[in-house]
């Protein structure tokens, strides 16, 4: 179950919006009351500074646990897989136990592929980043 979580928390979701409560100037840019602003943890995900070769996938970056559970070796200002703050996931916890159940129980019973004739996996972004709906995969039972 170990490098299932990991496989977990290798994924990323894509954004999630937020209403701005004051306006709030920086030198480089103001948000103005009532604006929805979208936040990208898997921007912060893509930081090279935090995560080396952000662009492959590396389930192993994360079997190293650091302080918060299923965050890895990451502080909880740079790994932000349910958000954080008031405005946190409230059911990240059951999210996560749910996730590590139906993954491992999916991957024990079968192996699952791309058909090789099939070009890469294409990306459509909203709230969630979700495989293109066309994508095609082979499910093969493990006991056959």
């Amino acid at each position: 179950m170990k490098y299932t979580r990991a496989v977990l928390c290798e994924t990323s979701f894509y954004a999630v919006d937020r209403e701005v409560q004051k306006t709030v100037r920086w030198p480089w840019s103001t948000f103005f009351e009532a604006w929805f602003i979208l936040i990208s943890p898997m921007t912060m995900h893509l930081n090279l500074k935090h995560f080396p070769n952000p662009d492959h996938f590396d389930p192993s970056r994360f079997l190293t646990w650091g302080k918060y559970p299923w965050g890895g070796p990451f502080d909880r200002s740079v790994y932000l897989p349910f958000g954080a703050g008031r405005k946190c996931c409230i059911r990240f916890r059951f999210a996560q136990w749910e996730m590590l159940i139906i993954l491992s129980t999916l991957v024990k019973h079968n192996r699952v592929s791309r058909p090789p004739d099939r070009r890469e996996v294409e990306w459509v972004a909203g709230v969630t980043l979700r495989p293109d709906p066309n994508l095609e995969l082979v499910f093969e039972s493990r006991e056959s």
